[in-house]
């Protein structure tokens, strides 16, 4: 017998006919849509022509067989490494020498980009730390960063360029574009604090209106700030030194938020001013 061909459900109590073996292949019923119901037995098979995907009917649905089992990869992997999809099929893995250990310990990673917060629990070990320079402290009073306006490295306000103790006193500049609002103040710029010192702030402030591309204003701000126990307070003389016309009711505000000196300007509604400042900086601490 060279083949068998069942067209029907061959049911019988005997032990015998519930089992029919085939030496070379079994042909199953080939259909572009799922069966009838008179074909919906527990057990069914079917080859589904549009899918190219085998089905069994498990007595509720029809369960694509297809998919499972092993998918192919190279002769021989890295010990603990990782494995990555060779296609976009997802049926073919590729070794890399990227691995994890027991104790999840990762090793083999050449350039990594991370574009969120990468936060590390431990110390960081490097080689060498390339970092892409900032107009401005991007972070607060511990954070690392190298300053695109002198090349100079610093923690948070702190210029270490000037050696291992840092100046109290020193010279920052900011910039940015924002919009205005006539009741809620919109920050230009934040500067934290040390607790228990004492600060003279001078801080000139330059907007120009970028609606009209004519307008702009120069303000002049002296602060006394005082950090007591990790709280700052602020007592401000203001001088608006020129406004034009475009730019009218606009100010500079500052206020204090715990530790931080925030530096805000109100006034217009919906007015994009572009803003540039330089804050020069004496402290004291106590």
């Amino acid at each position: 017998m060279k083949g068998l061909k069942i067209y029907r459900d061959v049911r019988s109590n005997s032990l015998e006919s519930q089992y029919v073996r085939v030496q070379k292949s079994l042909n199953l019923p080939n259909r572009s849509t799922y069966p009838p119901s008179n074909f919906q037995n527990k057990g069914n098979m079917f080859y589904h022509t549009i899918d190219n995907i085998l089905y069994y009917y498990n007595g509720t649905t029809w369960v694509p067989i297809s998919g499972t089992g092993n998918v192919s990869g190279p002769v021989s992997s890295t010990l603990n490494g990782i494995a990555i999809f060779d296609t976009i099929t997802g049926d073919s893995l590729a070794s890399t020498a990227i691995t994890v250990d027991a104790s999840d310990n990762m090793a083999g990673i050449n350039d990594l980009d991370i574009f969120g917060k990468l936060t590390v629990a431990g110390l960081i070990d490097p080689t060498g730390l390339q970092l892409t320079q900032q107009a401005s402290n991007p972070g607060d009073v511990n954070t690392l960063w190298v300053s695109s306006l002198n090349g100079h490295a610093y923690r948070g306000p702190v210029d270490l360029e000037s050696g291992a103790v840092p100046d109290p006193n020193y010279f920052t500049i900011s910039s940015g574009t924002v919009n205005t609002s006539t009741t809620t103040p919109t920050l230009l710029q934040s500067i934290t604090t040390e607790t228990n010192s004492t600060y003279n702030y001078e801080i000139m402030v330059l907007c120009a209106n970028l609606s009209t591309g004519t307008d702009t204003a120069s303000f002049n701000i002296i602060a006394k700030i005082k950090n007591v126990s990790g709280t700052a307070s602020i007592v401000v003389s203001n001088d608006s030194i020129n406004i034009d016309a475009g730019l009218s009711g606009t100010s500079i505000t500052t206020s204090a938020s715990v530790a931080d000196i925030n530096i805000n300007v109100i006034g217009l509604a919906g007015v994009n001013i572009i803003w540039r400042s330089s804050v020069t900086i004496t402290r004291l601490d106590f």
